[in-house]
C-alpha cells in the first residue's frame, strides 16, 4: 500500500488576480515580502490587524494552505468582498475573521505564542503604537511584525514612520529588520524578533 504524503502543499499565490480582486490595497512588492517572510519562518499562527476585503487576508491565507497554519483577522467591519475572495481562493478553512477592533480583544483569543503580526489597522502613529505594544508580548522568538503603509500617502506613511521610529527608540536591541520596500503609495516594514521576552514589558521588571 502507498503511503499518502499528508504534508502541506506549497500554495503558489497569483498575486495579479489577488489584488485586482481586492481593490489593490497591497502592492505586488508588498504581498511578496509578506508571502516569503511568513513562509521563511513557517508561520503557524498568524494575526493581522485589518483585513477589509482581504488583500493580506489571502496572501496570509496562503502562507497557512502551505504550513499548516492558521490566519486570525481583527476587522470590525470586514468587506463582503473578504468572504468571497477566501471562498474564491479555497482559503476559508485557514482563516478566522474576528469582527472586533485592536486592542479591544482578550489576547487569549489568538492561539499563543504568534508567529507573525501585521499591524495595518488605524494608522495614526499613537494607535500603531499602541497595537504594538499590545500585541509584541505575544509574539515568539523569531517571529515577525510588519508595519503597512510604511510610506503610505496623505500622510500616512509620515505617520507610521513616525511610530517605528518611536518603537526603536526602545527596542532597537531585540528586533532586526529583516524586509522593506518604499513607494509612493503603500510599502511596508517587516521586523524579526530577537529575543525572549517581552520588549514592551520589559519596563515593569523590578
Amino acid at each position: 500500500m502507498s503511503k499518502i504524503n499528508m504534508e502541506p502543499v506549497l500554495y503558489e499565490p497569483n498575486y495579479t488576480d489577488i489584488l485586482n480582486s481586492c481593490g489593490g490595497r497591497l502592492s505586488i512588492e508588498d504581498a511578496r515580502i509578506l508571502y516569503k517572510t511568513a513562509l521563511d519562518i513557517d508561520a503557524q499562527v498568524i494575526l493581522e490587524i485589518g483585513s477589509m476585503d482581504g488583500c493580506s487576508s489571502m496572501i496570509f491565507g496562503g502562507v497557512c494552505k502551505s504550513t499548516g497554519g492558521h490566519l486570525y483577522c481583527l476587522e470590525p467591519n470586514p468587506k463582503g468582498k473578504w468572504k468571497d475572495n477566501m471562498r474564491r481562493l479555497g482559503l476559508s478553512d485557514y482563516a478566522t475573521s474576528i469582527m472586533k477592533a485592536s486592542p479591544w480583544i482578550n489576547p487569549t483569543l489568538i492561539p499563543q505564542p504568534i508567529d507573525y503580526l501585521l499591524i495595518d489597522g488605524d494608522h495614526r502613529t499613537a494607535w500603531t503604537i499602541t497595537d504594538y505594544r499590545y500585541w509584541e508580548p505575544y509574539i515568539r522568538n523569531g517571529g515577525a511584525i510588519a508595519f503597512h503603509d510604511w510610506t503610505g500617502a496623505n500622510d500616512v506613511g509620515a505617520s507610521i514612520q513616525r511610530a517605528v521610529e518611536i518603537i526603536l527608540e526602545d527596542d532597537a536591541d531585540g528586533l532586526r529588520e529583516i524586509a522593506r520596500h518604499e513607494s509612493n503609495s503603500r510599502g511596508i516594514i517587516v521586523f524579526q524578533k530577537t529575543v525572549d521576552f517581552s520588549l514592551s514589558q520589559r519596563w515593569r521588571k523590578p
